[in-house]
């Protein structure tokens, strides 16, 4: 046998990445009020959502900065749109691969999950008043590690499915 692995390592698929993608791209209108409406339909065609809407208006010049959130397979498509508004006048695009991130934050998860369940076997067999605070001590030390970790997965999985475009 010659071993071939089909990407994959252990059991584990290398080949889906975690991408933030983030964009910003700033457009000359007309109507400032007619485009951000436009922005607004956008973004739901999209399947996304406006996650800030700032505008300001002043002797005849208006401005509207909006926050975007689009589902990620949908980002340069959602840019283009936007660009394509009015007169585009900038445009910057980065992305972040955050892919070991990811894989890091579940293997420690996992290890934090088994940690915390072992600590409450130990507290279930606890007979003494002073073994059961110490170990209720050190599970709620766990329990919010745990619960750090699980927040972290939280916000860059929303990053990852969402785009942020401004």
């Amino acid at each position: 046998s010659d071993g071939d692995s089909g990407g994959e390592a252990a059991g584990v698929v290398v080949d889906a990445r975690s991408i933030i993608y983030t964009g910003s791209v700033t457009v000359r209108v007309a109507d400032v009020a007619a485009a951000a409406g436009e922005v607004t339909s956008l973004a739901d065609r999209y399947g996304g959502f406006v996650g800030a809407d700032r505008r300001s208006a002043e002797e005849g010049h208006a401005s509207a900065t909006m926050l975007l959130r689009i589902p990620s397979e949908h980002f340069t498509t959602a840019v283009d749109a936007l660009g394509a508004l009015g007169e585009e006048e900038s445009r910057e695009i980065e992305t972040e691969d955050v892919t070991e991130e990811v894989v890091d934050l579940e293997a420690r998860i996992a290890t934090a999950r088994v940690s915390v369940a072992r600590t409450r076997e130990l507290l279930d067999r606890a007979e003494s008043i002073s073994d059961i605070v110490a170990i209720e001590e050190e599970l709620a030390e766990r329990e919010a590690r745990l619960a750090s970790l699980e927040g972290r997965q939280r916000r860059l999985a929303d990053l990852v499915t969402l785009s942020t475009i401004t």
